[in-house]
């Protein structure tokens, strides 16, 4: 770990001694959720998710409504019946959830799916700036925790690379 360190400092010490090393900083999920195909993405998304949530709502309801319904009629019931309903509600129930399950892994694939042309499309944004600005590296920052901790706001490229990414 020390020698990688060491190493480290070594190479960026030759780097300086060379040439100046001109960084640049980039928020990537800023850009995204400010572009308008990210925008229209993310509005897209909630929408497919109120939709998904209502089916799911109604589904959940109408459950209710059988599990109710034989808890009226439990008492009633012959053994046999009583096991063979409560068998069938079991298994609509695990029906139900893995719906559940399916309704948001769609939304999680249509998420991946929308944001890779579009990230794609930052990244290439990213690369021009860094050439026409003669950047040696952009690094990525975030509020959510990414490399870069703190960076003079000069170095920031976020709103050019989303002008840039939107046109």
């Amino acid at each position: 770990m020390i020698r990688l360190f060491m190493i480290g400092l070594l190479t960026m010490a030759a780097v300086s001694a060379n040439a100046e090393v001109k960084i640049g900083v980039v928020d990537v999920q800023k850009v995204v959720l400010n572009t308008s195909a990210g925008k229209k993405m993310k509005k897209d998304i909630e929408s497919e998710i109120e939709k998904k949530k209502k089916d799911i709502k109604k589904k959940e309801d109408d459950f209710k409504k059988r599990v109710e319904e034989f808890e009226k009629k439990r008492q009633v019931l012959s053994d046999k019946v009583r096991e063979e309903q409560q068998m069938e509600l079991q298994m609509d129930m695990r029906k139900f959830q893995e719906e559940v399950q399916k309704s948001q892994m769609a939304i999680q694939q249509k998420e991946v799916e929308g944001l890779k042309p579009l990230v794609e499309k930052i990244q290439k944004v990213i690369a021009e700036i860094a050439k026409d600005k003669d950047l040696s590296v952009v690094l990525e920052k975030s509020d959510r925790g990414g490399g870069v901790v703190w960076a003079k706001g000069e170095l920031d490229i976020t709103d050019e690379v989303t002008k840039r990414a939107d046109k």
